[in-house]
């Protein structure tokens, strides 16, 4: 299976199609977030086609995605939050490595993925 991202905003904050083959599935959204002096990069969306999940598209979405924010070697972390019961979700991001912070913003929990040690 290939999963293809493709950058459509090249400013602070990009969006990119994921694609399935040659069909677009999904839809990633990142920002940069500037906070206490440190460069983080919010996830603010992440969203696959019903009719495709649990089929590993989202998996090797985030994979590749953040072999790119690596690459940039511009971040700290990486933050995203999920709406809280919402186990899918939270089951594929801590299986990608990202942690529980302990913050929360309304109903969604707040997890990071620690790209440099640093402190947080």
């Amino acid at each position: 299976m290939q999963v293809r991202l493709k950058n459509i905003n090249p400013d602070n904050s990009r969006v990119y199609a994921v694609y399935h083959e040659s069909l677009p599935v999904g839809l990633l959204m990142q920002r940069d977030f500037e906070r206490d002096g440190q460069m983080l990069c919010i996830l603010d969306q992440f969203m696959i086609a019903e009719q495709y999940q649990g089929k590993g598209i989202g998996k090797l979405a985030i994979q590749q995605w953040l072999g790119m924010i690596k690459t940039a070697n511009k971040y700290e972390a990486v933050i995203l939050c999920y709406v809280e019961g919402d186990d899918t979700a939270r089951n594929l991001y801590e299986n990608m490595g990202f942690i529980h912070t302990g913050e929360r913003e309304e109903d969604e929990i707040i997890m990071m993925y620690k790209l440099k040690e640093a402190n947080f």
